[in-house]
């Protein structure tokens, strides 16, 4: 089960959840919830915007409320939709690309956010690399 993916998407620099060096509970998402989230950025045309991402979780069913993972947009500071989600479920990470478009005029952001339950022994890791907003 790999829960923690070893390096970039693409090049050599990618937003990582801590990496796991020492088994549950050492340096992953514990006991509550990570969250980034880009800049806002101005969309002069039509475009199509990508991002690439991995979950990986080990141990499923422990805390159903309290273990998820999402990436989510907004546009023009609207409300958060959802691009991937996860609840509590054993997920492999792999780099996955979820696409959306925003409209001439636009603003768009992005965001991500996972979380670790107060049940135990959960492995919880999420990335997100290669963000790219690019005119139709």
């Amino acid at each position: 089960m790999t829960t923690q993916l070893g390096g970039a998407q693409d090049g050599s620099s990618a937003l990582f959840t801590q990496p796991n060096t020492g088994g549950a509970g050492t340096v992953d998402v514990d006991r509550g919830e990570c969250v980034a989230t880009s800049p806002v950025y101005n969309v002069t045309d039509a475009s199509d915007v990508s991002a690439w991402y991995f979950h990986g979780q080990r141990d499923a069913g422990d805390d159903p409320s309290g273990d998820f993972f999402f990436l989510e947009a907004r546009f023009n500071g609207g409300a958060w939709q959802s691009l991937a989600s996860f609840g509590d479920v054993t997920s492999n990470a792999a780099w996955t690309e979820a696409t959306t478009t925003a409209a001439n005029g636009q603003t768009v952001q992005l965001r991500i956010r996972t979380s670790d339950g107060a049940g135990p022994g959960d492995l919880v890791e999420a990335g997100l690399d290669n963000v790219t907003i690019c005119p139709q």
